[in-house]
């Protein structure tokens, strides 16, 4: 009784682990905020990486939908082409974990991940653009003040709001999204045009 009680108990712990625990996933690297990426790739081979995560992502597309087997497949490299500053990579990667995240509030192509992992994940590409950019919508500069500087306090209501970009944090925790703001922030300054 004892040796199936030790087993079932390892079992529910191994099921939670895997349900809600991020270290399964592509940032599992970044659950501690990390330096920027190491960049060993020229500039075509770069390219080369992009082009080949947008075909894959293309494959038997239709319209706005896409295939989760061809996500799964073009994930990788989009995200390899991401690290190495690729700003249309960035885009892919953050539109198809928001349409899994935060819109669909799925783990999508990536079913091991968590729906919160993956929005995550988003949120943090998401948040690296505007930083790399300077681009921020109008009328959201409070909004942003919060998410491009992690020292700033998420203020009261900061993710019952239903307006603007706002709406996406109610589908993340706050230590979620102050994750993804921290790694974003690290990030800022790690690629040149």
């Amino acid at each position: 009784m004892k040796r199936f009680l030790g087993r079932l108990i390892l079992i529910l712990v191994g099921v939670l682990l895997l349900r809600y625990g991020f270290f399964i996933s592509p940032l599992s690297s970044l659950r501690w905020v990390s330096s920027c990426p190491e960049q060993t790739l020229t500039p075509g081979e770069i390219e080369a990486l992009y082009q080949e995560g947008k075909a894959a992502t293309e494959e038997d597309r239709m319209g706005e939908h896409y295939m989760s087997t061809s996500v799964l497949l073009g994930l990788p490299a989009l995200r390899e082409a991401a690290r190495q500053g690729h700003r249309g990579a960035m885009d892919e990667v953050t539109g198809h974990l928001m349409q899994a995240g935060i819109i669909n509030m799925t783990s999508g192509a990536e079913f091991w991940r968590t729906q919160v992992g993956v929005a995550e994940e988003a949120m943090m590409w998401f948040i690296l653009r505007a930083h790399l950019d300077g681009e921020i919508p109008a009328g959201e500069e409070d909004v942003f003040r919060v998410l491009l500087d992690p020292s700033v306090p998420f203020p009261e209501g900061f993710f019952q709001s239903g307006e603007g970009t706002a709406w996406m944090f109610q589908m993340l925790t706050e230590g979620a999204l102050d994750h993804a703001r921290t790694q974003a922030f690290a990030w800022r300054n790690c690629w040149s045009e």
